[in-house]
């Protein structure tokens, strides 16, 4: 990037001879090449620890690591060099330059990259091109993978918190119905004696379905008839129903006021077992940590979006730039400056990643802030958390 600010400046009049003119175009080549492919190595990281998460992790090591980047390096070493092995005789050696401050135009050398067609359609392929398609379909895999994630979190999550919210399951009701289920089990009749233990507590409308028992409670106390029915669809309807507008809550309130509830063989007590062991209070602990996830995916989700559609915005142009340019003459003013501006549009992408991995990434956004302040940040976190150490020892 200097040696291209400084031809920019010059108006293109290479000040150094053709050996630096050939270092500084390959030099470019590569470190562009390398920049691309290390942006799909990293789709290619994401793609594997989403999808085996478990592989990845043991998979993932400094080892690893090496061997990706080390193989990002030689591809685009193997890029770059064709023109210095094959001994190229392509690139442009001299032109009409106009200097600034001068009115007539001067024969100078001008620096830019080798005009071979072949060359130019191979190392666009390699450089860019194929790392796009190969971009474009692992992405496209993290996004199916991320949107079926997302909406099974969804949906567990909605239904979760609708189901704690209409049934609102208190820790006091839970007991009581495991209470009932133990006492079903101690009557050698399979005779259920509902009996409440303490005062029923006014309960929001939601919680017909839960309360519904309850009430038949208190009022069984103040009642001294005694009487016997077999469980039928309606009490069945209420192990299963979710909603809580249904006659079929109230119609067992009433039935509970008079009677003893004689339960057919395991059948309601199972269910009511199995939503104890469903919406116990650690299951919506687990909840909060599934929205945590959720949320988790939609971030990775949002990031690896906008590092695409940079990424894409910023280099294709100039790789159409690049090939377009040696089908048209070579004076063209307009194809000239339309590749400068998309030249530089590319080198910009370089700047774009560490800031879009800074907003959205809290480990880049740290390592950033290290490199940033020489490292002076991570021992004032060394230190501060030496610190805290030793005081829980105190």
């Amino acid at each position: 990037m200097p040696l291209s600010l400084l031809d920019l400046l010059l108006n293109h009049a290479w000040p150094f001879d053709m050996l630096l003119c050939k270092v500084w175009s390959t030099s470019d080549v590569l470190f562009c090449t390398a920049s691309i492919l290390n942006l799909c190595v990293i789709s290619i990281d994401r793609y594997l620890a989403i999808s085996k998460p478990l592989k990845y992790s043991r998979t993932r090591n400094r080892k690893t690591a090496a061997i990706l980047l080390g193989s990002v390096w030689l591809i685009s070493f193997i890029v770059c060099t064709p023109p210095w092995i094959f001994n190229f005789d392509d690139y442009p050696t001299t032109g009409h330059v106009n200097i600034s401050g001068s009115t007539s135009c001067l024969d100078m050398i001008v620096c830019g990259y080798p005009g071979g067609i072949m060359y130019r359609i191979y190392s666009s392929m390699a450089s860019f091109f194929i790392p796009l398609l190969l971009m474009c379909l692992v992405y496209y895999k993290i996004f199916r993978i991320a949107s079926r994630r997302e909406k099974v979190l969804r949906k567990s999550i909605n239904l979760k918190s609708y189901n704690r919210s209409s049934k609102n399951y208190s820790s006091n009701n839970l007991t009581k119905e495991r209470s009932i289920i133990e006492r079903y089990d101690s009557q050698p009749n399979g005779t259920l004696h509902l009996e409440d233990e303490s005062a029923p507590e006014k309960q929001a409308p939601n919680d017909l379905m839960y309360s519904a028992i309850s009430v038949g409670i208190s009022a069984i106390r103040s009642n001294s008839s005694v009487c016997e029915i077999t469980i039928n669809d309606k009490i069945k309807a209420l192990a299963n129903r979710t909603d809580t507008d249904d006659g079929t809550v109230l119609t067992l309130a009433r039935i509970a006021q008079h009677c003893y509830l004689k339960l057919q063989p395991r059948n309601l007590l199972a269910k009511a077992h199995d939503r104890y062991q469903t919406y116990g209070p650690g299951k919506f602990t687990r909840n909060s940590r599934e929205k945590i996830v959720y949320l988790k995916e939609r971030k990775a989700l949002k990031t690896i979006a906008i590092l695409f559609f940079a990424f894409t915005i910023c280099w294709f142009p100039f790789f159409v730039i690049y090939l377009i340019e040696v089908l048209v003459s070579s004076s063209n003013d307009i194809i000239y400056v339309t590749k400068e501006v998309f030249l530089w549009l590319g080198y910009s992408n370089s700047v774009l990643n560490p800031i879009i991995y800074t907003m959205y990434n809290h480990d880049f956004r740290r390592c950033f802030r290290d490199l940033l302040t020489l490292g002076f940040m991570r021992k004032r976190r060394s230190m501060s958390i030496r610190k805290l150490h030793q005081q829980s020892n105190c």
